[in-house]
């Protein structure tokens, strides 16, 4: 099949959507089908590549104020997303996102009459920890609301909505109005994360992610100074918060016991996955998280947030613990247990790779691909 697959952020972009995105587009055109992508230039102009077998189409950009990295695809894109529709005639068009480049190829499908499908990785708490001012709770809860009602607008055209969790598609149904949301996990390749573990001293705590406020990373800071001076902190990733996190660690006097790795590409985040103890995510807007997937493929044991979509992939003692977010006691105490107890990490690792396996990313192209065959069928 020919597919278009249109999103508002892509590798090397450090985020869900583009982790997802650019993991989908890839394993697709391993199976053989043609592969386009459209997202907002890296660059301010357009210009095609090609990567992994995927045909990259970027499309005129301006950056994003507050932001060094992200691009917002600006109005001219509109014009250039209609050429690569008409040119390329693709049997289906796969939106990742409903902003701009999203809104631009709903509308342009629907004039072509190309099927489109959707999927969601929007949630209103990770936006408003990119704009660089504080925003009253009701104005907050206002904009959000009006968001969700531009989500159903936009995706009115789309044949099928999916999302990463049953909790994510409840979310969807329940926010925007739009019913049948179908949860479809975003996937890992186990293969990739399922390496040796490589036992060392000290007791290794992991945290992969962007360092954005949702994701609470100071909360395992805190939570430090109250377990044992053996246990280290890892830290994968690079945020807004970095430099206030940096701080954070020169006065809680734990400079020997946290490491901040910035952004490590994926053959050395593999293996700081293997040399960790225990993964920690205790972010607050996950809709999955690809991090943890990644975690449990790597056989470890999770400790994670009593939040969102993360009570579907951490099963208390069975393979990790939920603490409640904004408690560094408990999460420090589940911390302690685990630095404690060879055998529950052992058997919580265990736990964890069987029960990714319901996650390969090979499923979760099964899937796509079997809903792109119906609506092209069904065209």
């Amino acid at each position: 099949m020919k597919i278009v697959l249109a999103g508002e952020t892509y590798y090397p972009d450090v985020n869900g959507a583009a982790v997802f995105t650019q993991r989908l587009a890839s394993g697709l055109a391993l199976r053989g089908h043609e592969v386009c992508l459209i997202v907002p230039s890296a660059t301010s102009a357009s210009y095609e590549l090609v990567e992994d077998g995927v045909h990259i189409y970027a499309v005129p950009s301006l950056q994003y104020p507050w932001h060094s990295t992200f691009h917002l695809a600006s109005p001219r894109a509109r014009r250039s997303i209609r050429v690569i529709l008409t040119n390329a005639k693709p049997d289906i068009v796969h939106l990742q996102a409903h902003f701009i480049v999203g809104r631009f190829a709903s509308a342009e499908s629907s004039t072509l009459g190309i099927p489109l499908l959707a999927t969601n990785h929007f949630m209103p708490a990770n936006l408003r920890t990119q704009i660089p001012f504080p925003i009253p709770n009701w104005l907050f809860r206002m904009a959000a609301r009006i968001s969700w009602i531009d989500f159903r607008h936009v995706l009115k055209n789309a044949t099928v909505v999916t999302a990463p969790t049953n909790y994510a598609a409840r979310l969807v149904e329940s926010e925007s109005g739009i019913s049948g949301v179908k949860a479809i996990s975003c996937g890992v390749d186990i293969s990739a994360f399922a390496t040796e573990r490589v036992q060392r001293l000290p007791f290794n705590v992991l945290f992969v992610g962007r360092l954005d406020a949702e994701k609470h990373v100071d909360q395992i800071i805190d939570a430090l100074t109250f377990t044992d001076p053996r246990i280290r902190l890892r830290i994968v990733g690079t945020g807004s918060q970095e430099r206030r996190l940096k701080h954070q660690v020169k006065r809680r006097g734990l400079i020997d016991r946290v490491d901040f790795l910035g952004y490590t590409p994926d053959e050395k985040l593999q293996a700081e996955y293997s040399q960790a103890d225990v993964f920690c995510m205790p972010g607050t807007a996950e809709l999955q998280s690809i991090a943890t997937l990644e975690a449990m493929a790597a056989g470890l044991p999770i400790v994670a947030a009593d939040s969102h979509a993360l009570p579907e992939l951490v099963r208390p003692y069975i393979n990790g613990e939920l603490f409640t977010s904004g408690n560094v006691q408990e999460l420090a105490g589940a911390l302690m247990r685990l630095f404690a107890d060879d055998h529950l990490r052992e058997e919580y690792g265990r736990a964890s790779s069987m029960a990714i396996m319901q996650h390969r990313l090979s499923n979760t192209l099964d899937e796509f691909e079997a809903i792109y065959s119906s609506l092209k069928r069904n065209r």
